[in-house]
């Protein structure tokens, strides 16, 4: 009996073993996993402190493509890198590390509200310096030159912007501009693969004369332009504002240091006249059977040439009292972009100390010209002062009844007394 009991006693103590053994693997499991999550929530930390988070977040991001289709996030690539970009340079005598008004900035919300996945940048002079010897100093010392060089902070704005699509990409929009609608939803679905920049119209001559200050029949603008980096067209730009620099010191004369730009100087040079030209030539190389930007006129829909996509008048126009851009107060379906034309650009013409030279108030030693007449005031009395010559005759009336006339008759009784002495 003894030997049955001793087995039992062995098997009750297997099984209390194997029990054990499972308990002891389940501890060493859920401890593992404990401190798996552990790791992993202190990883996530550390990527965030490190600047890491943006990488993080692209990551989680790309998970959630498959399950949200309808949402803003680019379920089809753009060539054109998620970024914006506004340009905010100090004007001399001005401190840039001031801070900037806050309503100068208020049209920005537009483009954060409508593009949360973007990266959002305000350039300012110190960054602008940066970008400059980090891209330039070196490979073309001469745009850096030219850049320091500008007077007018329009021009170094707009300089600055075709640099910045040239080397990084992204979308480039004046700071009086507001977003119509998303970034991503600029270009079709079915061209996203193919677009590398994109170019609106600001100005279509159509029916109209020719207008003195806007040298094409069409002109694109470049208040708002998109971009993937490395595009040609920019460099073709680049190219240009150099050699029109060389024409504007031969005109006026001298470096460019010393020359303060007119209004002229600054459209062609740096402005949309030479942007329309650049753009232009681009585009003849993509289709050549392109004769003048009159081929543009009555633009209706977007049109792709090669790899620019030029939009009608009001995706990136609307408001404008020409040109066949809505105006009547509504925002059109095809708006993008809305620009307030505030003009920041012809402020700094105002402060030129030059300008208010004390020559230009020479018109003012003239004066004393005028008050020449004032010396012929007298001129005028001196009639009265022959007046009293016309009296003097009168006062000479009484000499003529002097009392001399009266002397003979004294003389008389003399005569008178030599006959009694007879």
């Amino acid at each position: 009996m003894r030997a049955p009991q001793s087995q039992a006693h062995a098997r009750l103590a297997r099984a209390c073993q194997l029990y054990s053994n499972r308990a002891t693997t389940k501890s060493f499991v859920l401890t593992a996993l404990i401190i798996l999550a552990f790791s992993t929530i202190w990883l996530s930390r550390d990527l965030i402190s490190q600047g890491s988070s943006t990488a993080f977040v692209t990551s989680f991001r790309d998970r959630l493509k498959g399950n949200f289709q309808d949402a803003p996030l680019r379920s089809t690539p753009h060539l054109i890198p998620p970024k914006i970009w506004e340009i905010m340079l100090s004007k001399k005598g001005v401190d840039p590390k001031a801070p900037v008004k806050i309503e100068v900035v208020n049209d920005a919300r537009s483009w954060l509200s409508l593009n949360r996945d973007y990266e959002f940048t305000l350039v300012g002079s110190a960054a602008a310096e940066g970008f400059l010897q980090r891209y330039y100093a070196k490979a073309q010392p001469e745009v850096v030159q030219v850049f320091n060089d500008f007077w007018n902070v329009g021009m170094k704005s707009d300089l600055l912007r075709y640099l910045i699509l040239d080397k990084i990409g992204g979308v480039y929009t004046d700071t009086d501009t507001v977003a119509r609608r998303p970034i991503d939803d600029w270009v079709p679905r079915e061209l996203r693969d193919q677009v590398r920049v994109i170019v609106g119209i600001e100005w279509d001559q159509q029916d109209r004369g020719a207008v003195d200050t806007i040298p094409h029949i069409v002109q694109f603008c470049q208040w708002t332009i998109a971009a993937a980096p490395g595009h040609p067209v920019f460099a073709r730009m680049v190219k240009r504002v150099l050699g029109a620099v060389k024409d504007l010191e031969s005109r006026h004369g001298k470096p460019l240091a010393q020359i303060q730009p007119e209004y002229f100087d600054v459209l062609n040079t740096t402005g949309p006249a030479m942007w329309t030209d650049a753009v232009f030539e681009q585009l003849q190389v993509y289709d050549p059977t392109l004769n003048t930007t009159k081929d543009f006129s009555y633009l209706n829909e977007s049109r792709l040439v090669g790899d620019m996509l030029v939009l009608p008048i009001n995706g990136f126009g609307m408001g404008q009292g020409h040109s066949g851009s809505v105006h009547d107060g509504t925002i059109p379906k095809e708006a993008l972009v809305s620009h307030h034309f505030h003009g920041s650009w012809k402020e700094p013409k105002k402060e030129e100390p030059k300008k208010e030279e004390p020559k230009k108030e020479e018109p003012k030693k003239e004066e004393p010209k005028k008050e020449e007449p004032k010396k012929e005031e007298p001129k005028k009395e001196e009639p009265k002062k022959e007046e009293p010559k016309k009296e003097e005759p009168k006062k000479e009336e009484p000499k003529k009844e002097e009392p001399k006339k009266e002397e003979p008759k004294k003389e008389e009784p003399k005569k008178e007394e030599g006959k009694k002495d007879n």
